[in-house]
């Protein structure tokens, strides 16, 4: 296998691959993570392109081969660190309030990413959540809105700069995970919403007990699946399109 970099950072590589393997390496690597996020209560702690291996299969042309030759996995599992019921509460909270479009959701999570909060005092705190209501009014309306996880964090990160609100290192570390997830997909497969694939998982692990979600996890796993395969059906037969409107 190879890292993904050597397609993220090649033109060339990355248009040498078919629409089905690119999805098919997106849709892999969100299953991954989301995975480690909500049923592991894992967080991998240098997560960046080169430790994601891609493994292709070459056609006798040396042309990658179709999906059903790729294959996905993460490296460095030495530096794995599993996370506390408190910093899933509010990570995973602070992704399915992007996802939704409640920036007030968004900004009281982002608000606990620190025991020891230096924007504390009630006028900083209600400044900071009503400017992350005001960016998601326009930068994240929601599902199926086109909402990319990777343009409405560093738009959060500018506000937590601007209101000087503390985040503690495990919880940076999520966000430039996050951050590394949405940017390989926004090269390789531009079309694919994070967010929106996401959507079936983050809404029942918003609803249900822990270990009830576990539980459920294989059939909404096989569930998003089948929303994938559709959509990589659409993108294989439409170069252009709004593929998006099947997750």
């Amino acid at each position: 296998g190879v890292p993904s970099s050597t397609f993220l950072d090649d033109d060339d590589s990355a248009a040498r691959l078919s629409p089905a393997v690119r999805h098919y390496i997106v849709q892999r690597g969100v299953d991954i993570y989301f995975k480690m996020l909500l049923v592991d209560g894992l967080m991998h702690a240098d997560l960046h392109p080169g430790n994601i291996i891609v493994n292709v299969e070459a056609k006798r042309d040396g042309l990658p081969a179709g999906a059903a030759g790729a294959s996905i996995a993460l490296v460095d599992w030495g530096l794995v660190a599993t996370l506390t019921t408190t910093e899933r509460l509010h990570f995973i909270g602070l992704i399915a309030a992007i996802a939704r479009g409640d920036g007030r959701a968004a900004g009281v999570h982002l608000l606990s990413f620190s025991a020891t909060q230096s924007c504390s005092p009630p006028r900083c705190s209600a400044a900071f959540v009503e400017a992350m209501h005001s960016m998601c009014a326009t930068a994240c309306r929601g599902y199926r809105t086109g909402t990319k996880l990777g343009e409405v964090l560093p738009l959060a990160l500018g506000l937590v700069r601007r209101h000087r609100v503390s985040i503690d290192a495990n919880y940076m570390t999520l966000v430039i995970n996050a951050m590394c997830l949405e940017g390989m997909a926004a090269k390789l497969e531009p079309r694919y919403n994070v967010l929106d694939a996401a959507r079936p998982l983050l809404s029942v692990y918003q609803r249900v007990p822990r270990p009830v979600f576990r539980l459920l996890f294989p059939a909404l796993g096989m569930y998003k699946r089948a929303r994938d395969r559709r959509v990589t059906r659409c993108l294989v037969k439409h170069a252009t399109g709004n593929c998006a409107r099947l997750l």
